[in-house]
């Protein structure tokens, strides 16, 4: 059964962040979003993201709201 995972793993349709974008009808910055937030993975082949369509199904099926950006505090370097 895992091979078969892998299997079905390796033949998955890769999308462009745009196309993503399209079917969810989001933005492609919302999608960028989603994958900065480690929530939509990505693979990467050279300088190009790509996201496995059944990783957008799964998010899709099963919804997630993404996290607000972490709150930078100021002064918290020390000054030298």
């Amino acid at each position: 059964m895992e091979s078969h995972k892998h299997q079905q793993q390796s033949c998955d349709r890769l999308l462009r962040v745009r196309d993503v974008a399209d079917r969810i009808s989001v933005s492609e910055r919302q999608v960028w979003k989603l994958i900065r937030a480690g929530i939509l993975e990505v693979v990467k082949i050279g300088r190009s993201t790509r996201v496995r369509a059944s990783d957008l199904r799964s998010l899709v099926d099963y919804g997630t709201e993404v996290p607000p950006p972490p709150t930078s505090i100021s002064g918290s370097r020390k000054a030298n």
